[in-house]
């Protein structure tokens, strides 16, 4: 298991875990706010290479089947490096400690 999923499981938050755990859970980032996290970037190798599709399958899938889910609740949230907001959430910032402790740990 991941340690975000983890984390959040004990700490008694509910939350949507991207499917297959086996393919996904390597993208996820941080824990915030009781959504887990995903990066973008990683998300996008994970789904390339699991499924063995070209990149632009990839995102294609990312945009049908993934990205609403950001929007229920519990939903994950989408990380890149070069946003201040999360991908799919525009009125959520991330936050300064969770933007720092991602690229700390890149």
């Amino acid at each position: 298991m991941n340690k975000f999923i983890d984390d959040g499981v004990k700490k008694g938050y509910e939350f949507i875990v991207i499917e297959p755990q086996e393919c996904y859970n390597e993208s996820i980032v941080a824990f915030d706010n009781g959504r887990l996290v995903y990066d973008t970037e990683q998300l996008m190798d994970c789904t390339r290479k699991y499924y063995e599709w070209e990149y632009s399958t990839a995102i294609e899938w990312f945009e049908y089947n993934t990205m609403s889910l950001t929007y229920m609740e519990g939903g994950p949230l989408f990380f890149e490096e070069d946003e201040e907001f999360y991908l799919t959430h525009e009125s959520k910032r991330v936050t300064l400690e969770v933007r720092n402790k991602i690229l700390e740990d890149k």
